[in-house]
């Protein structure tokens, strides 16, 4: 009897475990208190999707369509995320519109530190307009993180995000502590000029398997 209560112990313990091993974003019911930077657009919420619900922006209402624009991530993915390091970052992305052409020079994914140095990182692939999956793994290791100086990157302005293939790669030191005070995590929405749509699903971050 001791013995199958043990192993009823271990089950629920390793369940609960496994439910705090991620953080994440199904949008299965809600925009989850995501929102887009700049704000000359809203974050809007529709139902389908990979997980029976995503998010979404466009700039095809806007007379200025040149804005450069970011899903912007809520609370829980800020602050200290050390026990995300050498995990992942994962996510889809699907264009809603075809746009007129790429901006492949374009970084995609920033984590924002609490001195107001960042990490950027290029995508290896844009999406398009099908749902294209994203997993990027959190670990200075992986050649397309980049380390910009502290209060260098304007992320919530319409100035083009240009990644800078010359910008230092971060070591372990930089990149551990930024994440143990994240300030904010952006993905970019905007990957097309002229009328664009992009839609964002299932995001999480998940903690590493030794």
């Amino acid at each position: 009897m001791k013995s199958i209560l043990y192993l009823l112990l271990c089950l629920f313990f390793g369940y609960l475990a496994s439910v705090e091993a991620q953080v994440s974003s199904s949008f299965a019911d809600h925009s989850d208190r995501w929102t887009i930077i700049p704000a000359q657009t809203q974050v809007q919420y529709q139902s389908g999707g990979p997980t029976n619900g995503y998010i979404f922006g466009s700039d095809f209402l806007l007379p200025d369509q040149a804005i450069n624009w970011f899903f912007s991530a809520p609370a829980k993915y800020a602050g200290n995320l050390t026990a995300y390091y050498q995990g992942v970052l994962a996510f889809r992305l699907k264009l809603l519109r075809p746009g007129d052409g790429p901006l492949p020079a374009h970084y995609d994914v920033v984590i924002v530190g609490g001195k107001g140095e960042a990490l950027v990182y290029k995508l290896p692939n844009s999406p398009g307009t099908q749902w294209t999956p994203y997993r990027i793994g959190l670990r200075p290791d992986d050649p397309n993180w980049r380390v910009v100086p502290q209060n260098t990157l304007a992320v919530n302005s319409t100035a083009a995000p240009v990644y800078q293939a010359n910008w230092p790669k971060p070591n372990a030191r930089q990149f551990y502590g930024i994440l143990t005070n994240v300030r904010s995590l952006h993905i970019r929405g905007e990957h097309v000029t002229g009328d664009d749509g992009c839609a964002l699903d299932e995001v999480y971050l998940g903690k590493p398997n030794f």
